[in-house]
Order: structure tokens, then sequence, then C-alpha cells
């Protein structure tokens, strides 16, 4: 009976062996979601001149504030007579996070008066765009359908005057009509500068 209990224990041992080795072993397993594919959102490239300085006169600066799409590359190049102008402020740029591109330059001295072309180009995403508008460089020495746009001033005084007034006999500075007017003087009532 104990050789009996025996066989019947190992055949049964040996049927569960057979039973799970021959059972497909399936692991639970989580599906895999689809790959994620980023889609860059399309951006329509825009360009659009905001301001620009109007008139400037050699030796002054001049300004270009400009409106694109956020990131976008951006360039400017001036015109003179002479060729592009190699001003220290006219390099390319990017454009901050609202779109903004500005650029500061100093019109040279020996710039000749008349309108100029500006050209600004924004690229981005593989597309380029351009604007362009113009500065008009004016003479240092007329303004206002040629009258003589210098004046004198006195130290202490608060009025601007012709030269020889005789109210300049004590001092005499010399300064564009503009900046007088700009500093609060106003015109001598005497030689009607």
């Amino acid at each position: 009976m104990r050789i009996a209990r025996i066989i019947t224990s190992t055949l049964i041992a040996a049927s569960l062996v057979l039973v799970f080795c021959a059972s497909p072993v399936t692991a639970h397993t989580t599906p895999k979601p689809p790959p994620l594919t980023l889609q860059t959102p399309t951006v329509e490239l825009s360009l659009q001149i905001i301001s620009v300085t109007t008139q400037v006169r050699p030796g002054q600066s001049a300004t270009l504030v400009a409106q694109t799409i956020p990131g976008a590359k951006c360039s400017i190049a001036v015109y003179y007579k002479s060729g592009k102008s190699t001003a220290s402020g006219l390099y390319p740029k990017t454009a901050n996070n609202s779109g903004r591109v500005s650029w500061t330059w100093k019109v040279g001295t020996r710039t000749t008066p008349g309108n100029w072309p500006i050209v600004v180009t924004a690229s981005y995403g593989g597309k380029t765009i351009t604007r362009s508008t113009s500065i008009s460089v004016i003479s240092a020495v007329k303004l206002n359908g040629g009258t003589d746009d210098i004046v004198y001033i006195t130290r202490t005084g608060a009025k601007y005057h012709r030269a020889g007034c005789r109210y300049l006999s004590q001092s005499c500075i010399r300064i564009e009509r503009v900046e007088a007017i700009r500093r609060g003087y106003t015109p001598c009532s005497v030689c009607h500068p």
C-alpha cells in the first residue's frame, strides 16, 4: 500500500508538472499607446514696420521697430548713396516673445541728404518675408523750406537770436533752432530769428 501511495503521489506530481509545462504562460501586459507625433502648429509668418525715424540729420540716431512672430530671425539693411550702411546697430536679431524687434543706429556725419530705402527681412520655418520703408536724411544746415536753422543763445537769457543781434554781445552760443525750442527758448523780439 505504501508503494501504491508513493506511485500515486508521483503520478499526480508528474501530471501537474506536465499540465503546468504544457500550458502556455500568459503574462498580463498593458497595451502600448500609439507613439506620440508632435506636430508643429502652422504659424503664418508676418512682418509689419511699426515705426521708423522719418527725418534725421547726419550724426543723429535713427530707430526702426517691427512686429513679426516670436522667434523669427530678422535683419535690416539701410542703403545710402554710398551703398549699404555698416553702422554698428544694424545687425541681425531674433524677435522677442511678443514678436517685436528694433534697431537703433547712428547716421554717418558725411551721409548725403536724401530719401534712402530701408529693407527689413524676417525668416521662420523656412519662410521669408520682406518689407521696405525709407528714411529721409536732411541737411545739417537747412530745414523748414530752406530757412537757416542755426540760431544763437546766451548763457543767461531765455531767447534765441540771429547772428549779429545786439543781445549777443556778452555771450554767443551756437545751437540748432529745433534744439533751442526743445529747451524752452523763444525767439528774440528784436532780431526776429
